[in-house]
């Protein structure tokens, strides 16, 4: 019963044994033993090393083959053999990554398993299989302590050569973080002065405005001295000696100019008092000014005086206007409607009004029809009964409150 099932096995599982009349047909990989046994190779091959180089060496005989039918292909001027096989191609065949295929090639050519010799103008490199070393005990010893000497220099300039990368890098960031830096302080010292320079010209329109609500209107023709008689007494002589020099100082056909009354000077401060009235109004009620806006503030003044300016910024402030562009839109609306008095903009503001108010009534009367003819679509308001009264819908009340 054992003998049967496993037999029963063998057949479910279609495994097939060697019977000793067969022959071996299949073809095989080559392990060299000193791999096994030699304490260099044990030392320095992993089983992936051990795999590669049977592996070459397999690929070399088709190589040699090729050449013994006639073939050069594959011969060098020095009659060695070499073979071509591409490190994708070893991924492929053995079934592992591009690090460890690098790995295992450059194990190989330190022992010296391996050589290859670079062609160059983007031609495959040629690989040379060398032959496995039978090494005493001693020779052993000795080649590990030269391809650890190898090993050594190798790290050591690898490490020299990762010092010089890292002081490279190091300095590149040193670089890039100044030239960082210098833009920094730079765009930090251009903020800073075009703060400076827009402080200074607020605080330029600030006097400026100061100057203009502190200025005092001064008498620029005081009394002269040489047309006053401020010598005349009642005495009968010194009142002929003050007539003789009056009649000597003053010029016939000229009277003396009369003491604080100049109308030039008296235009001039009225229009800085309103100028003075049209600031503070325009501050209290929209926002501070600065120098363009303060000049254009003026030149409105100047063109279209005080009254029609204490209008429109009443009228700005009321809609919560907080700049001077909505103050150009007014005055080019009140411009182009010809408003160009207080009582001509009070007309035009009340009938403009009054416009809003019946296209906002109409537009609530519209959207109102509409609401009442959807719910009517969807049934949502009845038929009217039999009384001749609309028939309460569901959702009348709600969608009409």
């Amino acid at each position: 019963m054992k003998h049967t099932g496993f037999f029963d096995e063998l057949s479910k599982r279609s495994l097939e044994f060697y019977r000793k009349e067969e022959e071996l047909k299949e073809q095989f990989l080559q392990l060299p033993r000193q791999f096994y046994e030699c304490e260099f190779y044990r030392r320095y091959l992993t089983p992936t090393d051990r795999e590669l180089y049977s592996f070459l060496k397999d690929r070399m005989f088709l190589s040699q083959k090729t050449t013994a039918d006639g073939d050069p292909t594959f011969v060098d001027e020095n009659g060695y053999i070499f073979l071509v096989f591409s490190r994708e191609e070893v991924m492929d065949r053995l079934g592992i990554s591009k690090p460890t295929v690098v790995a295992s090639f450059k194990k190989l050519s330190l022992v010296g398993l391996i050589y290859e010799r670079r062609m160059g103008n983007r031609r495959a490199n040629r690989i040379y299989v060398c032959k496995v070393r039978y090494m005493t005990k001693e020779e052993a010893i000795k080649e590990i302590e030269e391809t650890e000497a190898i090993l050594h220099a190798s790290d050591k300039k690898k490490k020299l050569k990762s010092r010089k990368l890292t002081s490279e890098n190091e300095k590149l960031k040193s670089e890039k973080l100044t030239s960082e830096t210098e833009a920094l302080r730079s765009k930090k010292l251009t903020s800073e002065t075009e703060g400076l320079k827009s402080k200074k010209l607020t605080s330029e329109s600030t006097l400026r405005l100061k100057k203009l609500t502190s200025i005092e209107v001064k008498n620029f023709y005081p009394i002269n001295t040489e047309y006053s008689n401020t010598e005349i007494s009642s005495s009968s002589s010194t009142l002929a000696g003050d007539s003789q020099f009056l009649s000597d100082k003053i010029t016939p056909g000229i009277s003396p100019p009369a003491a604080n009354l100049h109308p030039t000077i008296s235009a001039g401060a009225e229009e800085v008092q309103d100028d003075n009235e049209i600031v503070k109004l325009y501050e209290d009620n929209i926002g501070q000014l600065n120098p363009v806006s303060l000049d254009k503030l003026m030149t409105y003044c100047k063109e279209h005086g005080k009254d029609f300016m204490i209008a429109v910024i009443d009228y700005a402030a009321s809609n919560n206007a907080r700049s001077i562009t909505y103050i150009d839109n007014v005055i080019e609306n009140l411009a182009r409607a010809g408003a160009n008095t207080p009582e001509k903009i009070a007309v035009h503001l009340a009938k403009y009004r009054n416009e809003r108010k019946q296209a906002r009534e109409a537009w609530r009367q519209n959207r109102h029809i509409k609401q009442k003819q959807h719910l009517k679509v969807y049934g949502m308001v009845g038929d009217k009964q039999g009384d001749g009264k609309p028939k309460p819908g569901k959702y009348e009340d709600f969608y009409l409150s």
